[in-house]
Order: structure tokens, then C-alpha cells, then sequence
């Protein structure tokens, strides 16, 4: 699995991001709800939830973002160990927005006018049933990459 997500990575980095914009490129998302769900930050594998707590450093064990219409949804879970949760219990985190696509770019955006936020907030590749959303580079965290579940 390592492997198999080190050769998409690495597909996508070499891959040219600055492409035109297309008719229909959201049109096309309008159809139904898609869900992609986190495997891998910076080039590494997501910790298991035993990981995630014993580190307590607020890297997400499970995230996910669905995409319908014009509208994201964004939820992830974290232990946490800085106040309120010094005990290090699991915390969620929900955020939506609208998103655009010029090409397989897409950019999504927030206003939230209950915390002040407003804006892009993230940007990155969204190319049949991967996105990879370009990471903080100050934080050191690296891109988050998505993959859609398989059908079973």
C-alpha cells in the first residue's frame, strides 16, 4: 500500500497543475456526492488511532472530504492533548465551503463569519478518483492526499 500511494504521489507531482479552464469542469461534479477520504500527509502513511493517541500531536487519523455540487464538506478526527482535552481525547473537526475547478485545479473557499474566516483556504489537484490538497509548507506538514474509496 506504501508503495501504491509513493507512485501516486509522485505521478502527481510530475504532473503539469497549470492547465485552462474547461466548460462544464464543475457542471460535471453537479451529478452526485463523491468522498474521498485521507490515506497519506506529507508522504506518509495516516497513524493508526493507537498512533494517533499514544503521540497526541493532532495529526488526523481519519479525514474525509465530500464533494457535491459546488459545495465541500470537510471532517477529520484528531487527539488532542492541549486544553480543553489534556487527557488526550478524540476531536472532530467539521468545515464546509464552495470550491471552483480551472482544469483539474480546484480551489475551495470558506466564509465563515462565526470564526472570521474568509477566503481560499485550500488549492490543489482533483483528477478522477484522487485529490491531493497541497499542504502548509511553515508547518511542515506536507500535501494531504485523498483517495475515493472503492466500491465494493
Amino acid at each position: 500500500m506504501t508503495v501504491m500511494l509513493g507512485v501516486v504521489v509522485a505521478v502527481l507531482a510530475c504532473m503539469d497543475s497549470r492547465t485552462q479552464a474547461k466548460a462544464g469542469d464543475t457542471a460535471a461534479l453537479e451529478k452526485s456526492a463523491d468522498r474521498y477520504e485521507l490515506v497519506s500527509t506529507g508522504g506518509r502513511p495516516l497513524p493508526t488511532r493507537a498512533e494517533a493517541k499514544a503521540t497526541c500531536n493532532e495529526t488526523p487519523f481519519t479525514a474525509s472530504h465530500t464533494l457535491q455540487g459546488n459545495r465541500w464538506i470537510f471532517d477529520d478526527s484528531v487527539f488532542s492533548c492541549i486544553e480543553p482535552n489534556p487527557d488526550g481525547s478524540p476531536v472532530g473537526d467539521l468545515d464546509s465551503g464552495t470550491f471552483t475547478m480551472k482544469g483539474d485545479t480546484i480551489q475551495m473557499r470558506v466564509s465563515d463569519v462565526r470564526v472570521g474566516v474568509k477566503g481560499l483556504v485550500n488549492l490543489g489537484l482533483l483528477r478522477g478518483d484522487t485529490l491531493l490538497i497541497w499542504g502548509d509548507s511553515e508547518e511542515g506538514v506536507g500535501d494531504y492526499l485523498y483517495l475515493k474509496p472503492r466500491k465494493r
